[in-house]
This record gives structure tokens, sequence and C-alpha cells, in this order.
């Protein structure tokens, strides 16, 4: 069988998903909106350094930065409605007390979980936490799982897990204050 150029592309036979270059590998991809978005939260006057830096250091193209741009404005396009879930879910966390990197990568997966249909709800999951673990501390990547872990709950009409997300939370608490003293 033989496709139009159109048509394989929307069939996505040549893009895994549809934002990712397919010199590109989705985790790098993931990485660059998620510093992207990092730097949004934290420092807009940035930006310029910031694609010189991964441009240079990650060795991607103008193209590939400008992609991972592209999405890290269409996640920034949602955002109130991403912190409102965010907020709903994180009881036990008050949203204004959670660090920039576990923020950014929850609206991160979030994003992906209830925004986008080509990337499945356990492959968002499980990136995040990946980029956590990167990023930033276990507890870190504790309280991301639950979060994101009980939005996707939620999303299909399950029952949130109010325990975990009181735990996840009690940890990155405790790790927060042994930093400070």
């Amino acid at each position: 069988m033989s496709y139009s150029i159109s048509e394989f592309l929307a069939k996505k036979h040549y893009f895994r998903y549809s934002f990712t270059p397919m010199s590109l590998p989705l985790k790098k991809a993931r990485e660059i909106v998620y510093l992207i978005l990092y730097t949004l939260d934290l420092h807009r006057e940035g930006l310029m350094e910031l694609e010189k830096l991964l441009r240079a250091e990650l060795k991607i193209s103008k193209k590939q930065y400008l992609d991972a741009f592209d999405r890290a404005i269409k996640i920034e396009e949602n955002l109130p409605s991403i912190d409102v879930n965010i907020e709903r879910i994180s009881t036990a966390y008050p949203f204004d007390r959670i660090q920039t990197v576990e923020k950014n990568l929850i609206r991160l997966g979030v994003y992906e979980i209830l925004f986008d249909a080509d990337i499945p709800p356990k492959v968002a999951i499980t990136e995040a936490i990946r980029l956590a673990k990167k990023f930033g501390t276990s507890a870190s990547s504790q309280f991301v799982n639950a979060i994101l872990d009980n939005i996707y709950k939620e999303s299909i009409g399950q029952p949130i897990d109010s325990e975990e997300i009181t735990l996840s939370s009690q940890v990155l608490e405790s790790e927060e204050s042994s930093r400070e003293g």
C-alpha cells in the first residue's frame, strides 16, 4: 500500500510523536521541553542563553530547539488548567510550596496525560519520574509519581489515593527540612 506524504505523516509512521523531530529521541526532546519550562518559570530573560547552551551541550539543531520550545509554549498556554489540577490533587502539600523542579515536571506530565492523546499516560508518568530522579531527588520522584498517578486515576474515573499523596508529601517535606537544617 502506498501513501501520499500527507497521509504518511497523518498516520504517524514518520514521527513517533508529533512534536518530536525524527532525529531527536523522545526522551531527549522531553528533557529539553522540561528545561525550557523550568527557565520560563524562573527567568524568562534567560531563554536566549538557554538556547545557546542546549544547542551546544546537547548537540541539537535550531529546529529541534524550536520544536521543543513550541511544545513548552503549548504547555504554558494550558497552565491555568494544569495548575488547577495539580492544586486539587496536592491537598497535603500546597501548590505554592512545590519547588520549581517538581512543579515543572508535574506540569509536563499533566499536559501529556490530559492534553496529548499521542502519549500514553503511563509513559508520561514514567518519564516524569525519570526526569525527577535526574533533576531532583528520590523524594521528588515519589511526589511527582503520586500527583501524576492520581491525576491520571481521576481522569479515568478512578478514586484518588489521598494516603499516597500525603505520604509522598511528608517524605518531600522531611527531605526539605533536613536540607534546611
